[in-house]
C-alpha cells in the first residue's frame, strides 16, 4: 500500500496525506510532534512519515478518538502537478503506470485519454480520486479539510488545535517542491477538461471545484 494515512506517535492526530496536495510541507511543519533529537532535512520527512503509517480500516477504527485533517486540491490542477511530476519530467517518469498505456513524455491529451480508459483500474494514489481516499464505510475519514489553493490560513486551524491540546507551536509551512508549471488551465483543451471533469467528478462535487480560466490565458 501506498503510504496515505498516519497516526502520529503520542498524539491523537492522524493525518491524511493526500498525494500532490503539499504532502512535503506538511509533513515538514508536523515534524515537532515527533520529538526528533536534531533538525530534519526536508527531503527526508517521507522517508520519517514512513514508519507512522497505518491501513485505512485502522484508520477508520481510530477516527472517532482522534482529530483528523487532511488537504485537497482542485482535480483539474492536481492532475496537470500529476503528468508534470509522474510523466513529464526530464529525470525518469513513473513506470508503474506503463501498466496502463502509458508512457513517458507522452502528450497531456494523450495522458487523459488514457486516463479516462484505465483509471477505475488504477490504484496510485497519485491517479485515485480524492474522494476514494477520504470515503469510509461510515462518512469522511478527514474531520477538518485545508484547501490548496487556501493551506496557508487553513492550516492555521491545524496549528491551533496542536497548540490548544499538546502547548507545541507547529512552524508555518515551509514552500517545498514547489510546481514550476503554468496556471492549469492553460494546459487544457474543452475534450481534456470535459474527461478529468467526469473522471473526478466526485471530487469536484464533493468540495465544490469548478475549472477556473485566468484572464490572461
Amino acid at each position: 500500500m501506498q503510504p496515505v494515512y498516519y497516526k502520529l506517535p503520542k498524539h491523537n492526530i492522524i493525518f491524511l496525506g493526500m498525494p500532490k496536495c503539499a504532502n512535503s510541507s506538511v509533513k515538514s511543519s508536523l515534524l515537532p510532534l515527533l520529538d526528533l533529537p536534531k533538525e530534519v532535512d526536508s527531503k527526508k520527512v517521507h522517508k520519517i512519515f514512513a514508519e507512522f503509517q497505518i491501513t485505512k480500516a485502522e484508520a477508520e477504527e481510530l477516527f472517532p478518538s482522534c482529530f483528523s485533517f487532511t488537504v485537497v486540491r482542485n482535480p483539474w490542477d492536481r492532475l496537470i502537478s500529476t503528468y508534470s511530476d509522474k510523466i513529464n519530467r526530464k529525470d525518469g517518469w513513473h513506470e508503474r503506470l506503463s501498466s496502463y498505456d502509458m508512457q513517458k513524455n507522452m502528450s497531456f491529451s494523450d495522458f487523459v485519454d488514457k486516463l479516462k480508459v484505465h483509471h477505475k483500474e488504477i490504484s496510485d494514489v497519485h491517479i485515485r480520486s480524492q474522494m476514494s481516499i477520504l470515503k469510509s464505510r461510515s462518512g469522511m475519514l478527514s474531520k477538518f479539510i485545508c484547501r490548496f489553493e487556501s493551506l496557508p490560513e487553513d492550516f492555521k486551524v491545524v496549528q491551533a488545535f496542536v497548540e490548544s491540546e499538546y502547548g507545541i507551536s507547529l512552524p508555518a509551512l515551509p514552500v517545498i517542491n514547489k510546481s514550476k508549471h503554468k496556471h492549469y488551465s492553460h494546459y487544457y483543451n474543452g475534450h481534456t477538461r470535459r474527461e478529468v471533469r467526469d473522471i473526478y467528478l466526485d471530487d469536484i462535487n464533493a468540495f465544490g471545484y469548478k475549472f477556473e480560466k485566468l484572464d490572461n490565458d
